[in-house]
């Protein structure tokens, strides 16, 4: 018997070197069976083979198949193509006959008109003749008329055929062109759709990340200061209106972010911040509670003896549209913007500006139908019995045309919207500001200051005042006329605008329109000061640099107004409200007037500013650089605005301002100027409220610079103000934010009705009038996204109140 080894668990198994012995018939049956089994595997191998091949033709198929689908595709979309542009070529054709057909029907009509006139001609001169009516007269008179009118019937097909059918061509390229702009306009329209959800969903995320900051450092520093805003937040939030809960939210980003990245302020001062904007932005919640109901402080306005609020409801932004009201075809009826959104947003802002003892209102025949508006929503309040018409205060503003038969048409124009009223309290001479006008003005032969004066004996108008946005020289040759009763003009700490970088008569050491304030208070006149949030620094959009140095205490809006009231003594500061939210900061504003901690907040921020400007600038060009320099309306400036530039650059490079300047500097970019014309024919060419050009380089100003301390100097900073203001420069958001002109956070929340100022343009207000405001300026998509964002906004607020219980 053979030796095994044995298995680790029992069996038996032969050694390696063992024959394995089988009977003859299983050895055949295994034999046999390796042979099968070696004939599948051949087989197999084949199926493979032709597997691969069939996979391989397989895959060659559906190339075929792709390549002739793409070619489909290609086709279909060139299908589509044609059928798009035919669809395009037949309602052009449809949009041209349309107005082919309205001119020749207009044509027709008034060669009727035109016959039916000459016909009557014939039969007056019948009458006043010796003959009598009779048959053969009758024949003569409707063969003349029949004859006339078949010629003038006559000329369109002959001008069409002469000109093979020019008109119809001009009307279908219009067609055309309106159709293909309408397109592209909806495209857009539809990116940004696109872009609005995709921000919104950001935001939503950001807003997530904001709402966990404090939690967050609860965890870490076991504080419970940390939730106290966002508690602060739900505690208030059914009270915030949507717009105000928008600015809230940015306002706090931005104060939260100083606070994480900088420790610019504390836990402590971020919830006193807080507070402060969420009393701000509740101000509507408390007009039901009489007892706690806070009131406009008022003033005396000079020798008017007017009682004046603080604080003006200006008039330039709430309006419809800026188009004028007697422009035929394009100015849109007045029941049509009566009858508007817009003219309900305005009666709810003049309501809440009443209730708040904010009672002045201030417009003018330039604003479009801002006066007309204004006018009709005090009177339905009076019809209504909400006021009488001692309870507030209109002004309204005409612009001294060059004629005294224009400037009375404009006013007579304005006096049958005012008359409603019954007067005018405050009338002005609208924007006086080049010498030409001063000189019309006041000057005895033009006749318009005459005109005034008898509206004034007839009762329509109370007191007689100007505007102005000239230099100080201009402003002060008004002021002592001593023929105005108040003055609206341009006192900003952060500049006087035009007057900015103008020189003070008898004086080397100032400049601007501080000096004429000053003026206007020794002459007893009230002191309306212009547009201080917008054009004294564009503050509803501060730079991080400003809103930094003024400080939380304060908003840049605050700090601004409480410098018009305290430091220069203005008696009123005007805002141009285009939405009822625009309320809040004025409102925190005028009830710091009162607050004995104002001034301390008030000197705290001019040190901080004071200290960037010299540190940005350097000492010497902080007092120094806008002296001694003429205005435009020197000969050796050839009508370059030397001081308004110099004044741009330092406001971009001590203050980061540079979309406000921006602004500014394009209405002298594009200020007319033709060199073949003398300099006086080229003043005259200029907008009377945007005087001056903007830097060219190669000018020769060397005359214009010899009494500054530094001419060199000057003309760099001139060429930098101009490489980064002018239209050609884009710069990227971390470009500006390199530069320190980044901007802090953003107050507007939708387009105003009448459009954004910084983008409007006459083709946007034409389109906005013509398309019944589908198109040009459309503010109704804006309001919509912004409810949108405050929904999302709000929701993300008490998702996270939810989480939190």
């Amino acid at each position: 018997m053979t030796d095994h080894h044995r298995h680790p668990h029992g069996a038996f198994v032969p050694e390696e070197e063992d024959e394995l012995r089988l009977p003859p018939e299983l050895k055949g049956r295994l034999t046999k069976f390796v042979l099968r089994l070696q004939q599948q595997q051949a087989s197999t191998n084949i199926s493979d083979d032709k597997r691969d091949k069939h996979q391989e033709q397989r895959h060659q198929q559906l190339e075929q198949k792709i390549q002739s689908l793409e070619q489909k595709c290609s086709a279909l979309e060139a299908q589509a193509i044609l059928v798009s542009v035919q669809q395009l070529d037949l309602l052009a054709r449809g949009m041209a006959w349309v107005c082919s057909l309205s001119v020749l029907g207009l044509y027709l009509y008034l060669t009727g008109r035109f016959t039916s006139v000459v016909y009557h001609l014939l039969d007056d001169y019948d009458d006043n003749g010796d003959n009598h009516w009779s048959l053969v007269h009758a024949l003569w008179f409707s063969l003349t008329q029949g004859l006339l009118r078949g010629a003038l019937w006559f000329v369109p097909y002959w001008y069409n055929e002469t000109t093979h059918g020019a008109l119809h061509r001009r009307f279908e390229v219009f067609a055309i062109a309106f159709l293909v702009i309408a397109r592209v306009r909806l495209c857009r329209w539809r990116e940004r759709m696109f872009i609005l959800v995709d921000n919104d969903e950001t935001s939503d995320t950001n807003q997530d990340k904001k709402q966990s900051i404090d939690d967050d450092d609860d965890d870490n520093n076991n504080d419970p200061l940390g939730t106290a805003v966002a508690d602060t937040i739900r505690a208030n939030l059914e009270l915030i209106p949507d717009d105000s809960l928008l600015k809230l939210d940015r306002q706090l980003e931005f104060w939260r972010d100083r606070h994480v990245q900088e420790l610019l302020i504390d836990r402590t001062e971020l919830v006193d911040l807080t507070r402060r904007l969420i009393h701000a932005a509740t101000w509507r919640s408390r007009t039901n509670e009489t007892s706690s109901v806070f009131q406009v402080p008022k003033v005396r306005f000079g020798r008017t003896e007017v009682q004046m609020p603080i604080v003006t409801c200006g008039g330039m932004r709430i309006q419809q549209t800026w188009l004028p009201e007697n422009i035929p075809l394009l100015s849109p009826s007045h029941n049509s913007v009566l009858a508007g959104d817009s003219q309900r947003n305005l009666k709810q802002v003049v309501q809440c500006c009443l209730n708040l003892g904010l009672n002045h209102f201030e417009t003018a025949r330039m604003y479009g139908t801002s006066e007309l508006q204004f006018v009709d929503a005090l009177c339905s309040l009076m019809d209504e019995g909400v006021i009488q018409r001692e309870d507030f205060i209109f002004q309204t503003k005409v612009y001294p045309s060059k004629t005294l038969q224009e400037f009375e048409t404009s006013f007579n124009a304005t006096w049958e919207h005012v008359k409603k009223l019954g007067y005018v309290d405050l009338f002005a001479f609208h924007v006086v500001s080049k010498e030409s006008d001063v000189d019309r003005v006041l000057s005895d032969e033009w006749g318009g200051y005459e005109f005034i004066r008898q509206q004034q004996a007839a009762g329509h108008i109370k007191h007689i005042g100007f505007s102005s946005h000239g230099t100080a020289e201009t402003i002060l040759r008004l002021i002592d006329s001593d023929q105005f009763d108040y003055v609206n003009l341009h006192a900003h700490y952060f500049g006087s605008y035009h007057g900015a970088g103008t020189p003070v008569p008898g004086s080397d050491d100032r400049h601007g329109n501080e000096a004429c304030v000053e003026r206007a208070l020794e002459l007893d006149m009230g002191v309306f000061q212009i547009s201080p949030f917008d054009k004294g620094g564009k503050l509803y959009k501060p730079s991080t640099k400003v809103a930094t140095a003024v400080g939380h205490h304060l908003t840049p809006i605050s700090f601004a107004a409480l410098h018009s009231w305290k430091t220069l003594g203005m008696h009123t500061v005007s805002v141009g409200l285009a939405r009822p939210s625009d309320l809040d900061e004025v409102l925190e504003a005028a009830s710091l007037y009162q607050d004995a901690k104002a001034e301390q907040y008030l000197q705290q921020a001019y040190t901080n500013l004071e200290q960037m400007a010299i540190q940005s600038l350097g000492e010497d060009w902080y007092k120094k650089g806008l002296l001694k320099l003429p205005s435009c309306y020197d000969k050796t400036t050839n009508g370059v605005a030397i001081g308004h530039i110099l004044w741009l650059h330092n406001v971009c490079k001590a203050f980061g301002m540079y979309e406000f300047a921006r602004d500014r500097y394009a209405n002298l970019e594009t200020a007319a100027w033709d060199d073949k014309k003398t300099f006086e024919e080229n003043l005259d060419k200029w907008a009377s409220g945007n005087s001056g050009r903007g830097y060219i380089a190669g000018l020769n100003l060397d005359e214009a610079l010899k009494d500054h301390y530094n001419p060199e100097l000057a003309k760099q900073k001139m060429a930098e103000a101009h490489e980064w203001l002018q239209k050609a420069t884009e710069m990227t958001v971390e470009e500006r934010k390199a530069m320190g002109f980044d901007e802090a956070y953003s107050l507007t929340v939708w387009e105003d009705y009448c459009g954004d100022q910084t983008t409007i343009s006459a083709a946007k207000v034409v389109l906005q009038n013509l398309s019944g405001g589908w198109l040009g300026i459309n503010n109704a998509k804006s309001r919509a996204d912004s409810t949108k964002r405050a929904a999302s906004l709000r929701g993300s607020i008490r998702n996270s109140l939810a989480k939190t219980s």
